[in-house]
């Protein structure tokens, strides 16, 4: 395994749900900056930390061209099947279509549109966690009668 392999792997990138041909070669740690100022930014406004798989595929995935973001999309995910079905139906919709449109090639769209996005599905995992706690709270208290 050569030196850019092991980085690559140890800081979690295998667990993209992006093949390497998003980085139209270029070097995956040119993105590095962009991807850090997205966990940068959760880490200050939401008070916690996404994986840098989560928000370098946040990034890139506003970032690249809708085309691009489409083929380098990868089949699945063995290393984060669930990540990978996130982003793939995220990128189906027409929305992220229309998002897509502005912010590529922009890093401080595509920086404000990943934190969005994150942010969004950080809300969402939250709120079933609450509604679980909720649910289980009611149906201990219908029990105890």
């Amino acid at each position: 395994m050569s030196a850019k392999d092991e980085a690559f792997i140890r800081a979690g990138l295998a667990k993209s749900a992006f093949r390497e041909s998003i980085y139209e070669n270029l070097p995956w740690q040119y993105y590095m900056d962009y991807i850090t100022s997205v966990q940068r930014m959760l880490r200050h406004m939401v008070r916690t930390l996404p994986r840098v798989y989560q928000a370098h595929d946040a990034f890139l995935m506003f970032y690249k061209p809708y085309d691009l973001v489409w083929k380098s999309l990868k089949q699945q995910n063995k290393a984060a099947p669930i990540w990978h079905k996130m982003i793939s139906e995220a990128i189906r919709k027409e929305n992220y279509y229309e998002v897509n449109r502005f912010t590529r090639g922009s890093t401080e769209l595509s920086i404000l549109a990943a934190y969005q996005f994150l942010r969004n599905i950080l809300n969402r995992v939250w709120s079933r966690k609450l509604e679980q706690i909720t649910r289980t709270q009611l149906y201990d208290a219908v029990k105890e009668r």
